[in-house]
């Protein structure tokens, strides 16, 4: 089901997002570093076309529901203990911007789920130079090579959240902030973090649930990079 005023409120959000980073109005679609990533356009029952990578023996698809008014979502499941479901794009060198996304946890959903912004096939630490990891329990855990900390979100299955990490270099350390987005202007990150020396620019993105246990299940929609200006 295709949700038109859902989907322009969506836009204008993410236009908000675009003029957070200095970026003219409508720059969310112009300058999303990610290819074939706008949900409207995925097609029921395919994963999204190229450029985009997916783990062809393990589910990755779209499917169409109703949930928060959204038309499409991707969804990643594996019923493997040897190889997690995931889905990647390589993308121009990007030293600081803005990634946003919206993402649910099924209900049957079991283990860890990883969204990472790095280089080579950002699936080694040392290629991870952002890491976001939902644990067992849901928490969402933030940081950079495979060091991690906290932050005050936690997943419920059957919820969805929608957010952004900021990411930039200062004196070859990595800054983070992270927050939430569809919030009233002004509200204040959900978390900030520096992490000494990982500072580098990012050519890929990688979403992927662990390789065991089986039974990992999440949905995403709205993905969206966004270069700093």
């Amino acid at each position: 089901m295709f949700v038109r005023g859902a989907r322009h409120s969506r836009l204008a959000l993410l236009c908000g997002a675009a003029l957070g980073l200095g970026l003219p109005e409508g720059a969310a679609q112009v300058a999303n570093h990610l290819s074939n990533a706008r949900p409207e356009e995925w097609r029921p029952g395919q994963p999204p076309p190229r450029p985009w990578q997916y783990s062809e023996d393990v589910g990755v698809k779209v499917i169409l529901t109703e949930f928060d008014n959204h038309d499409a979502w991707v969804e990643l499941q594996d019923a493997s203990e040897t190889k997690g479901a995931s889905l990647r794009q390589e993308f121009p060198a990007i030293a600081a911007g803005r990634f946003s996304f919206r993402l649910k946890l099924a209900p049957d959903h079991l283990g860890d789920f990883g969204l990472y912004l790095g280089q080579g096939n950002a699936s080694a630490p040392v290629e991870r130079v952002v890491e976001l990891k939902i644990a067992t329990r849901g928490v969402l855990q933030i940081g950079s090579g495979g060091q991690r900390e906290k932050t005050p979100v936690t997943f419920t299955p059957g919820a969805s959240e929608w957010l952004y990490v900021d990411f930039r270099t200062v004196n070859g350390d990595l800054h983070l902030v992270l927050g939430r987005l569809g919030v009233p202007d002004g509200t204040p990150p959900l978390f900030e973090t520096t992490l000494p020396q990982q500072g580098r620019p990012v050519t890929r993105l990688r979403l992927a649930t662990d390789n065991a246990p089986r039974g990992g299940h999440v949905f995403v929609t709205d993905l969206v990079l966004t270069p700093a200006g």
